[in-house]
């Protein structure tokens, strides 16, 4: 059960902090949680007194709890378990509708049993090479469906050769029989690999290998198998047991990009709900070294409290466990790069649609380019618009998409 205990003071290396978002309603529902018990009869006292998690924090106008759980609550290594802790079982009946777990800090003991990201933000810029620079990464989601592993093989080329460092699979594309896993990777590789013997540059790319949790590390061998230097998984459909599964399999030796659609953020009617920067977090635990953020960061959107908590999720700093690859995501555009990087800093991969940089009236390769050059102007402490006057690639891209009005919340 779940206690509301004002004075309890906790510690945190002994107790797993979270926070909570309970939903408006009457101010006594605000806190779904009994009273401390005081029957010194209670035969199971010593339980309630060792394991209860105590509500330390309340406020009532923004409705907001934090709770404090004692660590033996929790089996070591088994985030599912926890997860049927955190999302309400604690709780008992009479738990409001809509409650959201926000935040979760956890004490350096239940860190202890994962080894997170095998790469990591620092291993992956070594794989490109933007290690010393420290330069944004440029990313794109493609492959619409119904492409043949040919013409995304074309694609690729062009992409990379504008300077992408990342193309990651259309998240509904997995082993269809218009584009067959093994030969796509086997063509998009090829190209890769053009990419790199003609201009020096590595680009990285990210096969989805999404299934069910029993079946996805087959896929992950078949894609490796196959040339893949990169993998993806849709941790908001395949669940987090997929992720784990490739995290801690010593033979998935490439880098895993984890997707979580943008709309998980949004559910919250469910009892159940957790926000993305809580589960950035577990997905960093897990093995995640890319991991996608929250939040509408492009197609003027805006940069939101949960974009920068999914960023200091993957970047605080956990001992023995590597800093993951913050993934700007939603449709950034060149007009928009600058607002991405001005307010989230360069260790950033700004994951562009297909349309973003297909779309450019001189095709992808000038799209990829026109992207690189709204980062080189970021970089440059200069306007895009100013920027743009001695790019093309930019000084089109600006006509077509303008330029963003993302803002900051």
């Amino acid at each position: 059960m779940c206690y509301r205990d004002l004075s309890y003071e906790p510690d945190p290396e002994r107790n797993l902090l979270a926070k909570y978002l309970l939903p408006p309603s009457e101010a006594d529902a605000r806190v779904a949680v009994a009273p401390w018990p005081s029957t010194k009869a209670n035969a199971l006292r010593h339980v309630t007194e060792e394991f209860a998690a105590r509500v330390f924090r309340v406020d009532e106008e923004g409705g907001f709890i934090d709770v404090a759980y004692p660590v033996g609550l929790f089996e070591p290594g088994n985030v599912a378990q926890w997860l049927s802790i955190l999302t309400g079982a604690l709780f008992g009946p009479g738990t409001p509708d809509g409650i959201v777990l926000l935040d979760i800090s956890m004490p350096e003991v239940m860190r202890a049993p994962f080894d997170g990201p095998k790469f990591g933000l620092e291993g992956v810029r070594r794989i490109i090479g933007t290690d010393i620079t420290g330069r944004p990464h440029l990313g794109m989601a493609f492959g619409k469906l119904g492409m043949t592993a040919e013409e995304m093989s074309a694609e690729a080329y062009e992409v990379g050769s504008g300077g992408a460092c990342l193309l990651r699979d259309n998240v509904a594309l997995t082993d269809q029989g218009f584009c067959r896993m093994p030969i796509r990777i086997v063509n998009v590789m090829e190209a890769l690999d053009r990419v790199h013997e003609e201009g020096g540059h590595r680009v990285l790319y990210a096969v989805n290998v999404t299934a069910d949790a029993d079946k996805v590390l087959d896929r992950a061998d078949t894609a490796i198998e196959n040339g893949a230097n990169c993998l993806m998984v849709d941790v908001s459909d395949a669940g987090l047991s997929s992720l784990s599964k490739l995290g801690e399999d010593a033979s998935v030796a490439v880098p895993i990009h984890a997707h979580v659609a943008s709309r998980m953020h949004c559910v919250r009617e469910s009892v159940r709900a957790t926000s993305i920067s809580a589960l950035t977090k577990l997905m960093r635990l897990l093995g995640g070294d890319q991991i996608e953020m929250a939040g509408g960061h492009g197609r003027s959107g805006t940069i939101t409290t949960e974009s920068r908590a999914c960023k200091g999720a993957m970047l605080e700093e956990w001992r023995g466990i590597k800093r993951a690859f913050p993934v700007a995501i939603d449709g950034i555009h060149p007009g928009e790069a600058h607002y991405i990087i001005g307010e989230l800093g360069k260790d950033i991969v700004v994951l562009a649609d297909d349309g973003e940089i297909r779309d450019h009236p001189k095709g992808s390769r000038a799209g990829a380019m026109a992207l690189n050059q709204a980062i080189d102007a970021a970089l440059a402490g200069v306007s895009v618009e100013s920027y743009a006057k001695d790019h093309e690639e930019l000084r089109i891209a600006l006509e077509l998409w303008g330029r963003g009005e993302t803002k900051s919340l």
